[in-house]
């Protein structure tokens, strides 16, 4: 993915979150999404990261990582989140978007992506999310469903502090994630 002027754009920043993605499993390096990568190299060390939002987008992950050589890259796993929705948070980012938030859904799953990341990709992920302000991250209470058919029972997420933006006490779902 070559850097444009449209991640640069504030409107697009704002009305386009949460950003295209491949809605596959991809790496991301050298600011571009590289298909069919070497999955056990990139999890081994690092920690699962669930990515429900514009955190599994590669323009994202540009304005966060920058160009990340193939030593520190990215693996961004598709999988299925069982017993969650993927809603609205109750507050607006910096840059003037309603942030996605997860929540707990029985009967409801979802097809999202897991990040990979060393220790020092989740402490600069901790200051992009404003963990303890806007988001805590906290493992997941049960198993997420792999690309490859594997589970990984140590997945951490992102969960929001402001709790669900609700319309007419109703909880808004995302529009742009897929929920079964």
């Amino acid at each position: 993915m070559q850097e444009s002027s449209a991640i640069h754009d504030p409107w697009h920043r704002a009305t386009g979150y949460p950003y295209a993605w491949p809605d596959e499993c991809y790496l991301f390096v050298q600011g571009e999404a590289r298909t069919h990568p070497d999955h056990d190299r990139y999890r081994r060390g690092r920690t699962p990261v669930l990515a429900y939002g514009s955190n599994r987008a590669p323009e994202q992950l540009l304005r966060k990582f920058g160009l990340l050589h193939e030593d520190k890259a990215i693996l961004v796993e598709t999988c299925t989140v069982f017993e969650t929705d993927v809603i609205h948070s109750a507050h607006l980012t910096s840059y003037g978007a309603i942030p996605a938030a997860i929540h707990p859904a029985p009967g409801v799953s979802v097809r999202v992506a897991i990040t990979w990341l060393d220790e020092e990709q989740i402490g600069h992920m901790d200051k992009s999310e404003k963990a303890g302000i806007n988001y805590g991250r906290q493992q997941l209470p049960h198993p997420v469903s792999l690309a490859d058919g594997n589970e990984s029972h140590q997945v951490e997420a992102y969960r929001t502090s402001h709790g669900p933006l609700r319309v007419n006490e109703v909880i808004v779902s995302h529009a742009d994630v897929q929920a079964s």
